[in-house]
């Protein structure tokens, strides 16, 4: 970009509102994803995802049902005891 005016059309030209971005910490294996079925990110301690990132495939829909079937599901495994 060379000045303000080229940034803004650049800008606007690729807004994307209705974009829902998943699978960029991927689940799988050690080795092929980024986190457990837990959502415990590999190499770390203490860490976890449960959001539309660590779906392995984009869904066919919009992922926000399933996004909080992910956190329900990391919760009741994950924190038992604080999870009704």
């Amino acid at each position: 970009m060379t000045d303000d005016a080229a940034l803004q059309v650049a800008i606007v030209e690729q807004l994307d509102v209705y974009h829902h971005a998943t699978s960029t910490v991927a689940m799988g294996r050690d080795g092929d994803g980024v986190v457990d079925n837990l959502g415990r990110v590999y190499g770390t301690e203490a860490l976890m995802m449960a959001d539309a990132s660590i779906m392995p495939l984009a869904p066919s829909a919009p992922p926000n049902l399933t996004t909080m079937m992910i956190a329900e599901h990391v919760a009741r495994r994950a924190f038992p005891s604080l999870v009704g």
